[in-house]
């Protein structure tokens, strides 16, 4: 049987756009959470507390946002995210090698090698095209990547790096001490699946899994290898979002990113576990738009 009859008409359709939706991380957590009562909170170094919550107010123009995935997702992730963004939002989200169209590519496996293909990639160029200043949101891993293509771009490039969004992810100081990247076939997918809460069907195909499983692994590899670049914090602001629920990255190591930027810091917290983020794109698109437009003014 084709590896895709193994999946409704839906479900093939969404694979074939984008094979690596809904697959989680092995970093993260792709299940579905109960959401607590209490709302959702943010505190401001040197600043007062307020809920992010949704907010579909119309913007004034912001910065562009460069937007990086997960590991072992693809641009696809933030479709979605396009099609809630307030109206002066504008996304601009980075396809990594190894995945959807780019399927072809061997991905990368480390750090800079990916932060040194983002300098010269179209993302970075269309958001710096009108000579504004350049805002970027990662989460998880992406985070990493957005806080050291930050780095480059404020050391290498004339392009102002306005502000840096991470998500799901400790400080760049804290690192992560597991290490699952190397694990056979069977140890690696039950890895998935413990830290993800479910098993996504396309690991139970083997076509599809072995189509899956390169890509997967690189970015956990790169993942788990990260070690700062340098010791120096950034100048661009960084506002740090976490789910109230993560049991992988704490309060703790969220609000340690404070020490990784010479600028302002904000820490929000989300209704949701380490992918909060899959379950509701609008609250934190309101966290982005409305801090973009506070910096605007």
């Amino acid at each position: 049987m084709p590896f895709y009859d193994a999946f409704g008409a839906d479900e093939r359709t969404a694979l074939a756009a984008d094979p690596f939706s809904g697959l989680g991380e092995i970093v993260g957590s792709g299940g579905r959470h109960d959401l607590p009562a209490d709302p959702a909170w943010m505190s401001r170094r040197g600043g007062r507390s307020r809920s992010p919550g949704h907010d579909r107010r119309r913007y004034r123009m912001s910065d562009p946002v460069v937007c990086l995935p997960y590991a072992g997702a693809g641009a696809g992730f933030f479709r979605t995210w396009q099609e809630v963004a307030p109206t002066g939002v504008d996304l601009l989200p980075v396809q990594l090698p190894g995945r959807e169209e780019r399927t072809d590519e061997p991905p990368h496996r480390d750090v800079r090698s990916a932060v040194e293909a983002m300098l010269r990639g179209t993302a970075l160029r269309n958001a710096a095209a009108g000579r504004r200043p350049v805002a970027v949101f990662g989460h998880s891993l992406g985070a990493v990547l957005a806080f050291e293509l930050a780095r480059a771009v404020e050391e290498r490039t004339e392009i102002t790096m306005s502000h840096v969004f991470v998500s799901g992810s400790p400080a760049p100081a804290r690192g992560r001490a597991a290490r699952s990247a190397d694990l056979d076939t069977g140890e690696f997918l039950a890895r998935v699946e413990e830290l993800a809460g479910y098993r996504h069907p396309a690991f139970d195909v083997a076509e599809f899994r072995e189509l899956l499983l390169p890509t997967l692994r690189a970015d956990v590899a790169m993942h788990e290898s990260y070690k700062p670049v340098s010791p120096h914090p950034i100048d661009a602001p960084i506002t740090c979002l976490r789910g109230v629920e993560d049991t992988l990255v704490s309060r703790e190591d969220a609000m340690a990113w404070a020490e990784a930027t010479s600028g302002s810091f904000t820490y929000a917290e989300l209704p949701g576990g380490h992918m909060y983020l899959t379950e509701d794109p609008e609250a934190v698109m309101g966290v982005i738009a409305s801090t973009l437009d506070s910096s605007c003014g």
